[in-house]
């Protein structure tokens, strides 16, 4: 789709409009209705199908005064000069800038983090000694692989008697 044109009337500053959706014309039709600058220039309706052109001007009534392209010299329309220096078309994509996003993805990160944390496999083992019955009780705890835990587990028990 067709955003604005960009056009210069005799010898004013460049004005950028923005073109509309003329359904009414067709398809593919945009356009815009440029308002009289000064009494000598009558307001005129610029159409075009594409952001190459051809653009077509016509007056109140509906008459077709000129055809020309962005880029190209400049046509005479009744007493006036008009030239055509591009036209901008829109697209889907739009940048805004957000100053909440660093936030959303210092949080993301953090979940994150901590979900891999969270698949880590941790083992403790409590050695609690009884003195009045000299003995010595051994437990342990994993979150992940409880079964590999107890296969590992006399083989601990057996490292630590080693010492």
């Amino acid at each position: 789709s067709l955003a604005a044109i960009t056009i210069r009337i005799n010898n004013s500053p460049k004005l950028q409009f923005p073109l509309k959706k003329l359904d009414e014309l067709g398809d593919q039709v945009w356009g815009v209705l440029v308002p009289s600058i000064t009494e000598e220039i009558e307001p005129i309706l610029l159409t075009l199908s594409s952001e190459k052109g051809p653009v077509k001007v016509f007056n109140q009534e509906g008459k077709q005064l000129g055809i020309t392209r962005p880029g190209a010299e400049a046509i005479s329309i009744n007493k006036y000069q008009l030239e055509i220096f591009n036209i901008v078309p829109s697209s889907g994509l739009l940048l805004k800038y957000d100053p909440g996003v660093p936030i959303v993805y210092i949080g993301f990160g953090i979940s994150l983090i901590g979900s891999i944390l969270s698949i880590i496999s941790t083992k403790q083992i409590w050695i609690i000694k009884e003195e009045e019955n000299n003995l010595l009780h051994i437990g342990g705890l994993s979150n992940r692989n409880s079964s590999g835990f107890a296969k590992q587990f006399p083989l601990i028990l057996k490292s630590a008697a080693l010492y």
